[in-house]
């Protein structure tokens, strides 16, 4: 699942350049660097969560919070939506249809970074803060 979200940002990073930077408007080929990155990004986006869910599936209960289940399997299901949109938007972007699943897919992708700010994933934006503050206690203590 990591290496989807890093195939995946490779990818919106790599269209990024090439469109403001090289001129080269979207949609872009199928074989092309941004494509091929975001089709195997999300493909690990969508085996990495499914995974996840399985397991969990599968996991002790005793050892969690019960609390807590909502959010990881709303968490998991929106990765594997986000995901799967995508896909399909990439398979239908010929069609008539591109435009309904664009503004899916970008409106699962809206309630993803949404939902970050109130998951585990927000721990990522804590650590970062403590670490530059030890940093700083380090350097001017």
């Amino acid at each position: 699942m990591a290496w989807g979200f890093v195939l995946c940002f490779a990818a919106t990073s790599t269209a990024t350049v090439y469109e403001y930077l090289l001129r080269i408007i979207s949609p872009f080929p199928f074989f092309s660097l941004p494509v091929m990155l975001g089709t195997i990004g999300g493909i690990g986006l969508l085996i990495g969560p499914a995974g996840l869910l399985w397991l969990k599936l599968k996991s002790d209960t005793e050892a969690m919070l019960v609390r807590q289940y909502g959010m990881d399997y709303g968490f998991l299901a929106l990765l594997f939506i986000i995901s799967l949109t995508g896909l399909l938007l990439l398979a239908f972007r010929e069609t008539t249809a591109m435009g309904w699943l664009l503004a899916i897919n970008l409106g699962f992708v809206f309630g993803f970074f949404v939902v970050l700010l109130y998951s585990k994933f927000v721990h990522a934006i804590y650590r970062y803060a403590a670490l530059i503050r030890f940093a700083l206690e380090q350097k001017y203590a």
